[in-house]
């Protein structure tokens, strides 16, 4: 552009003016600045609603009739709503209460009571269990264990026979074997109908093997025959029992009739 206004001046004989404005046009265009470079508009991320989480849970050990306290806890991270919350996974015996567990709006925590059945003990029981939690179409999921230990019921020993006469009494000892159970052991005896009444002194002592005292008696009335008596505890919500037979007969000794022997002089006779 600077050459072709030279060339322009030049051929017009132009003078100072020209040449004046010719410096003009060379300081504009050295001094000018570039364009500002474009604008680009960067979108901004929108941010993802979170879902619900469940809080880590602690392990359930049981008793055999024994029950423990599951405490859930959902984080809701602003989510409302009513949160269902179940159990699955529980091993035979081990009943959950109540089976579905909500949390209403407002709160975030709760409480499942797990109930393991008396008919268990006899060995360990472990089982993985999940906990799964609902709200809407968000879910959450823990894992735990649910752990039933075995334990040690005391047993009876075994009795003989009684034999007892109507209006008769008689004590008796029996033998009570605890297998290491720490807790009380009260005694029952049961079953003798109205031919038979028994009273029973419950173990004291602390001893693993322990004698149980026991007082029969026969009715006056009582008709001759076997009755098994019933002795019996509970541990651990089972009944633990052993039997008693008592032979009842009006009649316990019989003795044959005498025969008659005749005796000649000097001599003699062996009876038996």
């Amino acid at each position: 552009m600077v050459g072709e206004l030279r060339r322009i001046a030049g051929r017009c004989g132009t003078g100072i003016a020209v040449k004046s404005l010719l410096l003009f046009l060379v300081l504009i265009a050295g001094c000018s600045e570039p364009p500002p470079p474009p604008v680009v508009e960067v979108p901004v991320p929108t941010e993802e609603p979170k879902v619900i989480e469940l809080a880590e849970l602690d392990n359930v050990v049981l008793m055999p009739a024994g029950q423990g306290e599951l405490e859930v806890r959902v984080m809701r991270n602003g989510n409302k709503g009513s949160v269902s919350v179940s159990v699955k996974g529980l091993p035979n015996g081990v009943s959950p209460s109540p089976e579905s567990l909500v949390i209403k709006e407002g709160s975030s925590g709760g409480k499942i009571v797990l109930q393991a059945s008396e008919s268990l003990g006899d060995a360990e029981v472990k089982a993985s269990v999940t906990v799964r939690a609902k709200l809407k179409e968000m879910t959450a999921t823990r894992d735990l264990d649910v752990v039933v230990n075995k334990v040690s019921r005391p047993e009876f020993g075994t009795s003989k026979t009684i034999l007892l006469q109507p209006g008769a009494s008689k004590a008796i000892s029996v033998q009570l074997k605890k297998n290491s159970f720490a807790g009380p052991v009260p005694v029952a005896v049961s079953g003798g109908g109205t031919a038979l009444s028994a009273q029973v002194e419950s173990p004291s002592s602390g001893n693993d093997t322990e004698a149980i005292n026991v007082v029969v008696s026969a009715a006056t009335t009582a008709a001759d025959g076997l009755v098994n008596l019933e002795i019996s505890t509970e541990a651990y919500g089972r009944k633990v029992a052993g039997k008693i037979p008592v032979e009842i007969s009006r009649y316990p000794f019989r003795v044959e009739s005498f025969r008659v022997v005749d005796l000649k002089p000097d001599s003699k006779e062996v009876i038996r």
